[in-house]
């Protein structure tokens, strides 16, 4: 199979979005309601604006020759479909300190996984390897969180050198209210 993995742009930020919501549905699927759907197709119109912001961000960053705070990538197949979506970045999102609450503590890195998906007929061609790579360059250290209940993204990241460290809660009443774990990938020794 063939795939290319590019940085995304505005034009296609709406089916981006679309195609990220549709996987999470998907992927969870077996765990969550039909109200979970419902509740992340209702969020597309703020997800979109997000993103859009995000890269006004990033190209912002990079005139002023900063690294960018999120990055989003989007990954298609050698017809243009998009078949992967991906976004990492630096800084701890707000949700995390006050969701999880006196329990929190800081990740041994500060950049994060924020997501990424495939669609299901690219498991075990690569694609979400590959994906992961670009995104997180060198083995770049980071930190993620994953639904405890998703066996086959812990055991990919853990090929990929992520562990769990322990800090534990749950995604939230609008997710379900399933157990999350966060998952570090340390530096590596010299």
């Amino acid at each position: 199979m063939w795939f290319t993995i590019a940085p995304l742009t505005h034009d296609q930020v709406d089916a981006y979005v679309h195609r990220h919501v549709d996987l999470t549905v998907l992927t969870y699927a077996h765990v969550m309601g039909p109200e979970f759907a419902a509740a992340r197709h209702a969020e597309l119109d703020e997800r979109i604006a997000h993103v859009h912001a995000d890269l006004d961000a990033a190209a912002a960053a990079e005139r002023a020759g900063v690294p960018p705070r999120r990055r989003h990538l989007v990954a298609h197949n050698e017809r243009g479909g998009i078949v992967g979506v991906g976004c990492s970045g630096e800084g701890i999102e707000a949700w995390e300190a006050e969701h999880v609450g006196a329990d929190w503590f800081p990740p041994a890195s500060t950049f994060a996984l924020s997501h990424l998906y495939t669609v299901p007929g690219t498991h075990g061609t690569g694609l979400g390897q590959r994906l992961l790579d670009a995104l997180l360059p060198g083995r770049r250290p980071a930190y993620l969180w994953v639904f405890l209940e998703n066996p086959r993204a812990i055991r990919f990241y853990e090929r990929n050198g992520f562990g769990l460290d322990g800090l534990r809660c749950d995604s939230g009443e609008s997710w379900g209210a399933r157990p999350l774990g966060r998952m570090v990938r340390p530096s590596v020794a010299g």
